[in-house]
């Protein structure tokens, strides 16, 4: 599904991950230290069940908090938008789509890709280790980019500079590079604000050998891409920048590169971008896990490579699953990342056009169990799981005692998505769980019979 219009045209769902901060921080990129809200198309993908089940089960009127809300990040719909309500903007947005799709040139097996410094080791004297982005973007050449022509740029200045000796990452080179160059793909690492994305380079030391941003700040942070950089659309790119802020979806009075990158005449360097709308939270299974999961989607998925759309939504599915953090910041990085550009759209171009078409879900390598609906129930509630390759599965519900007291499934199932529904007339009003097994696997999770 392509949505056509920008976010007061059509809304984004507000979401709120952190269920202690509802703040609103819309059209001021300088509130987001603390504002909650995270604007998402996700919500419009994730059709599972209705609201008062999903994404607003405690029934407060904040969609997704994390803990209080229950949506399963199952896509049944693959979203993208063009972000904007300009005529002028959205018919060049869908031409300059159309003529990537219909051109399958070698060059969109090029990759470029930066990696610049997102904290320095025991930055502020807070211990923590250093969070280089050419770390990541070498992990994904090295596991995923085999055969492809890669351009990489890393931070070499400064007092502690990139472990990998790429070239030199500055506006001059990454932008001249873009432009010049022909890249299906393009990849980069770094801090970001709705305006532009930057590096962070520790210029100088006061002489404690310890990196700080205040008191004193030894810090420079030149822009490497911006709203005022010189770029052309001839050969456009399917971007990842984790960064934050790159896809603000609100007019602000600083600019909207993520919009500008997509329907922006002349300017317009990528023909799909994924980008934060609001902060990314980096981390083991966080943004990070986040770019690497799509490149390995688009790339190379479990079916072979995907359109955009799938990439997206089936990489944020596995990572909503697979890295747990105990943290409202796992929901925060599900909604923030979302799809400027037709979800449809394929890397490798397709000269004959067609539309989205019903091939089912690429599946993680896993099994999953969604959670009940509707929960609490009376009577009849429904059970959806995923499995990533055919099986024998059991699913059964047992009581508080740990007493079995009904099989749903015991049989060979095909890999997929399956529900069944289960009848309880015959129980009594009480708490149940329900388990998954599929060979080694198990998961179990709980519902309420009310009567």
């Amino acid at each position: 599904m392509l949505l056509v219009g920008d976010i007061a045209t059509i809304p984004m769902r507000y979401c709120y991950p952190n269920p202690d901060n509802h703040a609103n921080g819309a059209g001021d990129p300088s509130s987001w230290p603390w504002s909650g809200d995270v604007p998402t198309d996700y919500y419009y993908a994730d059709l599972s069940a209705p609201d008062y089940l999903s994404w607003d089960s405690d029934g407060d009127g904040f969609r997704g908090e994390y803990g209080q809300d229950t949506p399963d990040f199952l896509a049944e719909v693959y979203v993208g938008r063009i972000p904007t309500s300009n005529t002028n903007r959205i018919t060049y947005a869908l031409n300059k789509l159309a003529a990537y799709e219909m051109n399958t040139g070698d060059w969109k097996n090029r990759v470029l890709n930066a990696g610049a410094i997102a904290f320095y080791a025991n930055e502020n004297h807070s211990g923590r280790d250093l969070v280089d982005g050419a770390v990541l973007m070498n992990q994904i050449e090295t596991d995923i980019m085999n055969g492809m022509t890669v351009t990489h740029y890393s931070e070499r200045q400064g007092l502690a500079p990139s472990v990998h000796n790429w070239l030199a990452l500055s506006e001059a080179a990454f932008i001249g590079d873009w432009r010049n160059g022909r890249y299906g793909m393009v990849n980069w690492y770094a801090h970001g604000w709705s305006s532009g994305v930057a590096q962070k380079i520790w210029s100088w030391d006061d002489g404690d050998g310890i990196p700080e941003t205040n008191d004193p700040n030894e810090m420079w942070w030149p822009d490497f891409i911006s709203i005022n950089s010189n770029l052309d659309d001839d050969y456009p790119s399917i971007l990842f920048a984790l960064s934050c802020m790159v896809g603000y979806p609100e007019p602000n009075a600083w600019g909207n590169l993520g919009i500008d990158l997509l329907t922006k005449p002349s300017f317009g360097a990528s023909a799909g971008i994924v980008s934060g709308t609001r902060l990314v939270w980096v981390s083991t299974g966080g943004g990070e896990q986040h770019c690497y999961e799509f490149n390995h989607y688009l790339l190379n998925g479990p079916g072979g490579p995907e359109k955009v759309g799938e990439a997206l939504y089936n990489s944020e599915f596995y990572c909503s699953y697979t890295y747990n953090w105990n943290h409202f910041a796992e929901y925060w990085d599900l909604f923030t990342f979302n799809l400027y550009g037709d979800p449809g759209l394929e890397r490798g171009g397709d000269s004959t056009i067609v539309g989205i078409d019903n091939s089912p879900i690429k599946l993680p390598n896993r099994i999953f169990l969604s959670r009940n609906y509707p929960n609490p129930f009376n009577a009849r509630t429904i059970v959806k799981f995923v499995l990533p390759e055919p099986q024998n599965v059991q699913l059964a519900i047992y009581d508080l005692l740990g007493r079995q007291v009904e099989t749903l499934i015991d049989d060979y199932r095909q890999a997929g998505v399956h529900t069944v529904t289960f009848d309880a007339s015959k129980l009594s009003s009480g708490v149940y769980f329900y388990r998954l097994r599929a060979g080694d696997m198990a998961e179990t999770r709980k519902m309420i019979l009310l009567k």
